[in-house]
């Protein structure tokens, strides 16, 4: 019996009271690296509940506590008697439910991979994720499609990749929430965007294959998604640099992580505000009022930093 209260982690220590500060007050007094993050101990706890049944317990309290869920991440730095920690907070207008309150209702967790297999068991479990929304008919089917579409996109990504997919339900307002881990195939990216003698990326369609390039890309390095554009009527439009809205670069801690944030709002009133005089932005506004999640999504806010994604895609009820 003991041992099977006592986690199978390297500590060999029972677990089961800890709590996210716990975690948190560790890496303080005994730190193992120079430096922590919340959206790494995350990625680390979602790869150890694939296989270790304890590993739950950390994320249960993980959920439980109310920093872990309003900042968008924690980063610490150690270094010498010196400690610097950064807590990063998003108040962009979409997320301003989403994220600073607890959801009324929250979803199972569906697994998805690189796996034809288990890409169609994920599609299998979509109506009963929407199901637990309890939403009206026209609600419920919308969800669907953002499910369905999101899910669409993982069969498409370059690499090994899994992730985790939910949603919750706010007053007036639900998410889908993606958070991902992924071995990025570097060579093969390089191919794709070699294909274009420009270097532009002219293979990506839609706004769903926009967000599937530039989390692609944001995993091998951050100035790839600067350049991220696509040629519409002969004029190139940058999709990645107009959305692109924070750099989390910790450039005062030495060896932090870096990432970026992209919001589907700030392409799109990028190309609002061209596509009057700019043919190519209005062939590539109206390719975006064709997308079902962009018609359907209040934003999209695409997070990457190191190997881990995070997507939210809120959704306003009717």
């Amino acid at each position: 019996m003991t041992e099977e209260l006592v986690s199978i982690s390297s500590s060999g220590e029972n677990g089961a009271d800890r709590t996210f500060l716990d975690e948190l007050k560790d890496f303080f007094v005994k730190p193992k690296a120079a430096s922590w993050s919340l959206a790494e101990y995350e990625a680390e706890l979602m790869q150890k509940r694939e296989k270790d049944k304890y590993a739950l317990e950390a994320w249960e309290n993980l959920e439980r506590s109310v920093l872990a869920n309003l900042a968008n991440d924690i980063a610490v730095g150690v270094k010498n008697n010196h400690i610097l920690m950064i807590i990063t907070k998003d108040f962009s207008e979409a997320l301003s439910t989403v994220g600073s309150k607890k959801p009324s209702v929250e979803t199972k967790q569906i697994y998805i991979a690189a796996d034809e297999k288990i890409i169609n068991e994920a599609y299998s479990k979509v109506d009963d994720c929407v199901a637990e929304l309890d939403l009206s008919n026209k609600d419920a089917l919308h969800m669907k499609l953002i499910f369905e579409e999101t899910i669409g996109m993982i069969r498409e990504m370059t690499g090994d990749f899994s992730a985790l997919i939910w949603a919750q339900k706010y007053k007036n307002q639900c998410a889908l929430k993606f958070v991902g881990i992924t071995k990025m195939d570097a060579d093969k990216k390089y191919d794709i965007l070699s294909m274009s003698t420009s270097g532009n990326n002219a293979l990506v369609h839609g706004l769903m294959g926009k967000i599937k390039d530039i989390v692609e890309t944001g995993l091998l390095n951050y100035e790839g998604v600067m350049k991220l554009q696509q040629e519409y009527n002969g004029a190139a439009i940058n999709y990645g640099g107009a959305g692109l809205y924070s750099d989390l670069s910790l450039s005062t801690m030495p060896g932090a992580l870096t990432g970026f944030m992209w919001s589907m709002n700030d392409y799109k009133n990028t190309l609002d505000e061209e596509k009057a005089n700019n043919t190519g932005a209005k062939e590539a506004w109206d390719e975006l009022e064709k997308s079902i999640v962009a018609s359907l999504a209040k934003d999209i806010i695409v997070g990457v930093k190191k190997n881990r994604v995070e997507i939210t895609i809120v959704y306003d009820c009717i």
